[in-house]
């Protein structure tokens, strides 16, 4: 692998131990339906398919992952990933085709949507994010307990 190879793989892994780090990414995941790992995984895989500068190979996404497997076990990961999250979509559609959700709980999302938007911008401006946070983590909290209420 050459130098420029290197500092790519180096840069993907820094990217992904950043989003590891950010408090929201990790308040998510807590009370999302993947795993770390599948995560993770996922995430390896969607930032080899944007990289600018060359399509990582599935053998040098698995090099990747915090804890260095197979081929085959990187690809297992993937598509158990990739199939909570194909099943929390048709739980979605299949709430809403019932009449159990209405448009006004997707209209909640995207407001939610947006404000962790203004969270990633009010963390970069600001010093007191740990403040920031914990306000947002509450407001996330209260919403998605309001929208499962409602259900």
């Amino acid at each position: 692998m050459s130098g420029r190879d290197q500092r790519g793989i180096k840069e993907v892994k820094n990217s992904i131990f950043r989003v590891f780090r950010d408090p929201i990414i990790r308040l998510l995941l807590k009370s999302s339906n993947l795993t770390p790992v599948q995560f993770e995984t996922m995430l390896i895989d969607v930032i080899g398919r944007i990289n600018q500068e060359k399509v990582l190979s599935y053998e040098e996404k698995r090099k990747l992952r915090s804890k260095t497997v197979s081929r085959g076990a990187f690809i297992r990961t993937l598509n158990q990933a990739r199939e909570r999250v194909r099943e929390a979509i048709y739980t979605i559609l299949l709430i809403n085709y019932l009449g159990i959700l209405d448009s006004s709980f997707f209209e909640d999302y995207q407001q939610l949507f947006e404000r962790l938007r203004e969270y990633l911008r009010d963390v970069e401006e600001s010093e007191k994010t740990k403040i920031i946070l914990r306000r947002i983590e509450r407001e996330i909290k209260t919403r998605i307990d309001a929208l499962i209420q409602s259900l």
